[in-house]
């Protein structure tokens, strides 16, 4: 009896010491958080989702920074770069990138592009706005009369919209490259303008982190602080 209970003890130890299979069940955002992710994403919702495949499609050629990236309606991409400030396109469906400007500018900080392909470029740190429309040789479209041209976008009302800094100014531009200040903020740098599609333009700013609305009237208020 003895050895017949040894031997069932001996049998029985392997299951004892793994136990029985595990099961448990996840289904928070916190509760993936704690794992490792591969070729997924978490959604905010908890979610886990299939994760797009990075391709790399601009490396260096002797600049450290891409400060903007844009998309012409024709496919093609533009890269704003520093410290040697230039502005590179890589044509729709080709993997070559052409220089298009080399400034004497440290970098291209913001770019907008209009339907017909002109582009815009801000700059530091001479706050200068390059302007390069198809077919024709680059230019400095304005000068914005800042040291920083931190963000550029087209103003439905026509010309271009520059937020600038250090002064915390946000500034419209006519077609003719005339400046006029729509915004003369608390902050010192104003880093991102969008229009919005009821004709208002929003500015976020850079000190105090401010969201200012400008409305078709002019007028301007703090929306979020």
């Amino acid at each position: 009896m003895r050895f017949a209970a040894i031997a069932l003890l001996l049998f029985m130890l392997p299951f004892s010491l793994t136990g029985a299979p595990r099961v448990w069940t996840v289904e928070s955002r916190s509760g993936f958080e704690k794992g490792q992710f591969e070729h997924v994403s978490l959604e905010i919702e908890g979610e886990l989702t299939l994760a797009p495949v990075p391709e790399l499609l601009f490396e260096g050629d002797g600049e450290s920074f891409i400060w903007s990236v844009a998309v012409q309606k024709d496919g093609g991409i533009l890269a704003g770069t520093g410290p040697s400030g230039k502005l590179f396109r890589r044509p729709a469906g080709q993997e070559e990138w052409v220089l298009l400007i080399d400034s004497p500018e440290v970098a291209f900080t913001s770019l907008a592009v209009t339907d017909d392909g002109t582009v815009y470029g801000g700059t530091i740190p001479s706050g200068y706005i390059y302007r390069m429309k198809p077919g024709a040789r680059p230019e400095i479209f304005a000068e914005s009369g800042e040291r920083y041209v931190w963000s550029v976008a087209l103003n439905p009302a026509g010309g271009i919209l520059a937020g600038t800094g250090p002064e915390g100014k946000l500034l419209s531009i006519n077609e003719a490259g005339e400046t006029e200040v729509l915004l003369d903020s608390e902050d010192d740098h104003i880093l991102s303008v969008l229009a919005d599609e009821d004709g208002s333009i929003l500015a976020g700013t850079s000190g105090h982190g401010l969201l200012y609305r400008i409305g078709k009237d002019g007028n301007a208020r703090v929306i979020l602080d």
